[in-house]
């Protein structure tokens, strides 16, 4: 029955994926019932020991989350020297002997990783490489001090194009889904890769009015505050007047709650300056609730045609 129930939902399941888009998606109901199925064949999420302080190589194991110099990776060959700040979760899943293994998610990214470990002079000391083939894979090179909560961290491209390491500096991280986090913890959201030249006017003190040409960005207003997705069911006549941004960022809020790795670099960087985000996966599907699904739903439909501009740019 459990496998009749898998295969059912298969191609439900395959469609939740333009959750993530702006394509036609399947209704709530066939996502719940999907959800439902798949939770079967969810991932396990890692035995995450709590002892923030390092005591024994055990305690390693977990999320290691901290925001680093990353290389864009919209830039072309000729910008190669372009930057970010971004999150990344240095996942340490399990430790044989001297082996670790784990995986980063990074830039939108789950990459694995294995290398080895060893205990000396009072830090451990790990060098692992990340898997696959894309410009973007490297190695790590990492240590602790015993007692400590703190991990350094060297990046090493593979890639020879590239000729910048990366220092970072993880904590590690208890990650808890919550639907209480707010969005205001990280202000207001601008894509500056979307923006428009707008004629605006102004009148001066003797009643002559001027005009001049300004830039206007795909931003989010103080609408976008009211409401939260993941605790409370929204309405038509909440969403129908929504700007196009306010739509998207609410939309997005329920999958950053629950730690999805951005693939669009703007809310990465949102979303990235937020203490409770951490990205820890790329696919959440199996874990939204009943009223998130039905919210996605909902924004999905206005977000397709609501107006593009206001007093912004919209996309």
């Amino acid at each position: 029955m459990r496998m009749f129930l898998f295969f059912a939902a298969v191609s439900a399941v395959i469609a939740c994926t333009n959750l993530f888009g702006n394509k036609t998606q399947p209704t709530a109901e066939v996502m719940i019932e999907a959800r439902q199925a798949m939770k079967l064949e969810a991932p396990k999420p890692i035995a995450v020991t709590p002892q923030l302080n390092i005591t024994s190589k055990e305690d390693l194991i977990g999320y290691w989350v901290g925001t680093g110099l990353s290389m864009d990776t919209t830039a072309t060959s000729a910008d190669m020297n372009e930057y970010n700040y971004e999150k990344i979760n240095f996942s340490i899943d399990s430790i044989q002997g001297d082996l670790v293994f784990g995986h980063t998610v990074w830039l939108g990214k789950s990459r694995a990783f294995k290398g080895n470990m060893q205990n000396e002079g009072g830090f451990y000391m790990m060098r692992v490489n990340q898997e696959g083939d894309d410009k973007w894979v490297g190695t790590f090179i990492a240590n602790i001090a015993q007692s400590d909560s703190v991990m350094n961290i060297v990046w090493e491209p593979q890639n020879t194009k590239i000729d910048q390491s990366i220092d970072l500096t993880l904590t590690k991280t208890l990650f808890v889904y919550s639907p209480d986090y707010s969005l205001e913890d990280g202000g207001q959201f601008i894509d500056y890769q979307k923006s428009k030249q707008v004629t605006e006017t102004y009148t001066d003190e003797d009643g002559q009015k001027h005009e001049y040409v300004d830039d206007s960005y795909f931003t989010t207003t103080d609408e976008v505050f009211k409401y939260n997705p993941s605790k409370q069911l929204l309405t038509k006549e909440q969403v129908e007047n929504m700007t196009k941004a306010d739509i998207f960022v609410l939309r997005n809020s329920i999958y950053a709650r629950h730690g999805f790795a951005f693939h669009l670099p703007a809310l990465r960087d949102y979303f990235g300056y937020m203490g409770w985000y951490v990205p820890v996966r790329t696919s959440i599907e199996h874990e939204l609730s009943d009223t998130e699904i039905k919210n996605i739903e909902l924004l999905m439909r206005y977000e397709e045609h609501a107006k593009e501009f206001y007093d912004v740019f919209g996309r």
